[in-house]
């Protein structure tokens, strides 16, 4: 055999062997990088384990193969330790309860856990069941990424929403959760424009009117508290309704907001608000004010259910306009 020859086949084992490394440190980036994120919240203030999501983001990139893996695993993670409490809150302002903005599962619904939100999908009306996230003043102030426009399906449910929906329609794609609430990382800003977030808005009175100071009084809550606790989404018991696009995307006529602030002495206060897309723009959500009892008589959902039952009933029963920001009246 010449030497050439062997020289070829000492190059292809070198570069299998190339190969090989790369593919298990890439694997192990993963890894590590999807167990630090899932894991940081359990054990960290809210505010550290977001600086420890921000880091490694910018480790793993945006729109990488890495990514994409680091992701699918981060998904099943934060799925499987949805359950466990935090050891500790102390170096909290505020009590915190892990998980407290998740509503109570709809039966045969499909629920994906995105970066920073959890969503449920409902595959009928192709909207979301609920969006909810927690909000805190620390996430608001921190910037590290700009609005991204990065409109795209979710290939995480059976059957998304399409662009062409929205397309020539006459509607926007309203964010359910808000891309500017998620400036603090940037696979967060990104994954708030998967169309499972979208819902159609009539723009200049609504997404750009009053639904918009329906979302700065919900920061104002955050900056002004700390913490809240977010659900929003489309009310879908007050059909029929209007559908645009192909696959026929439900257009609700109106949304609704749940929530829940828990203050520094432990006391539980709730609010909520369901706003018709036929508001005018310079109207006050003061205006499409009610109790959490009473949205979910409106919805047919059951939120904030990881409260004691006690506390839920006395919360949930009444709001006092007093405790929240002046943005509310």
């Amino acid at each position: 055999m010449s030497k050439k020859s062997n020289t070829t086949k000492t190059t292809r084992k070198s570069g299998k062997r190339r190969t090989g490394k790369a593919l298990l440190i890439t694997i192990l980036v993963i890894i590590i990088a999807a167990f630090l994120v899932a894991l940081s919240p359990l054990f960290l203030p809210r505010a550290t384990a977001n600086r420890v999501t921000s880091t490694v983001e910018k480790i793993v990139g945006i729109d990488s193969v890495v990514n994409k893996g680091y992701k699918k695993l981060l998904a099943f993670l934060q799925d499987f330790t949805k359950n466990i409490r935090p050891a500790s809150s102390a170096t909290e302002s505020a009590p915190r309860i892990e998980g407290l903005e998740i509503p109570a599962y709809v039966e045969g619904h499909e629920v994906v856990r995105h970066t920073g939100y959890t969503l449920s999908w409902n595959e009928q009306y192709l909207v979301a069941d609920w969006v909810a996230y927690e909000l805190t003043a620390t996430e608001l102030d921190t910037q590290e990424s700009s609005r991204s426009e990065d409109f795209r399906p979710d290939e995480s449910v059976r059957r998304s929403s399409q662009l062409d929906d929205y397309r020539g329609s006459g509607y926007s794609r309203g964010h359910l959760a808000p891309a500017q609430d998620f400036k603090w990382s940037a696979n967060a800003m990104s994954d708030t424009f998967y169309l499972t977030n979208m819902v159609p808005q009539e723009q200049d009175n609504y997404n750009g009117g009053i639904w918009l100071k329906a979302e700065n009084a919900t920061r104002d809550c955050a900056r002004i508290t700390g913490t809240v606790y977010v659900v929003t989404g489309p009310v879908l018991t007050d059909g029929p309704f209007e559908t645009i696009g192909a696959n026929k995307v439900t257009v609700p006529k109106q949304c609704y907001k749940a929530l829940l602030i828990i203050d520094t002495d432990g006391t539980v206060q709730t609010i909520a608000m369901s706003i018709p897309q036929t508001a005018k723009k310079k109207e006050s959500i003061s205006n499409y004010l009610m109790t959490v009892d009473e949205l979910e008589e409106l919805t047919g959902l059951d939120f904030f259910i990881e409260l004691d039952d006690e506390i839920e009933k006395a919360a949930e029963s009444k709001y006092d306009i007093d405790f929240w920001p002046k943005s509310f009246r």
